[in-house]
């Protein structure tokens, strides 16, 4: 029999989960990591980096940059049994009541990653699909019985936080996230 605090960890582990792509080393030379820092680049509002470190304000910077991103409600037009997929991820609420498991691409094989999250369960009359693309990793957690928090990383400084209700199949929230950049002096 397990200790409480050994069941607790188990429980809070089987609540949050993340799934990354391509480990660090891989991820600074591959194609769609150079990609993402370039987009995040080209980005309007993109940050302008701090190459003095007594110059850095660690203010992070929220904004609808890179709205492209933002998760969405249904499938997009992809198709995911034409690519190659990581293990399905199965995120419990803590009641495990309700379910959302997590279906992506390869992050070794692919340099646009595509996920689609299914969100099933009590008091839901039909399964939620969410499809999100154009990410490095993506967290999924369930902040209560009825609301998942999705963190999506789309480059080194910048990434996507989102909010649904699963109840009512809709959006809380949605907003980019920019973090400040530091460069070597030259």
């Amino acid at each position: 029999m397990h200790s409480p605090d050994w069941h607790q960890f188990l429980s809070l582990a089987f609540c949050c989960v993340v799934i990354v792509g391509a480990g660090c080393a891989t991820c600074q030379t591959s194609p769609h990591a150079t990609a993402s820092r370039q987009a995040v680049a080209t980005q309007p509002d993109a940050l302008t980096p701090v190459t003095d470190p007594a110059e850095l304000d660690f203010d992070i910077v929220y904004s609808d940059s890179f709205s492209s991103h933002y998760p969405i409600r249904g499938e997009r037009t992809f198709d995911l049994s034409e690519y190659e997929l990581e293990a399905p991820v199965v995120v419990w609420d803590s009641s495990h009541r309700k379910k959302a498991t997590v279906f992506r691409t390869r992050g070794d094989k692919y340099e646009d990653q595509k996920c689609i999250i299914r969100v099933e369960g009590r008091s839901l009359d039909k399964p939620r699909e969410l499809s999100v693309t154009d990410f490095r990793t993506v967290t999924v957690s369930w902040i209560t019985a009825k609301l998942i928090l999705i963190n999506l990383d789309i480059g080194h400084i910048a990434g996507v936080d989102a909010i649904y209700d699963v109840e009512k199949d809709s959006w809380i929230y949605q907003e980019s996230v920019s973090y400040p950049l530091i460069l070597p002096p030259r």
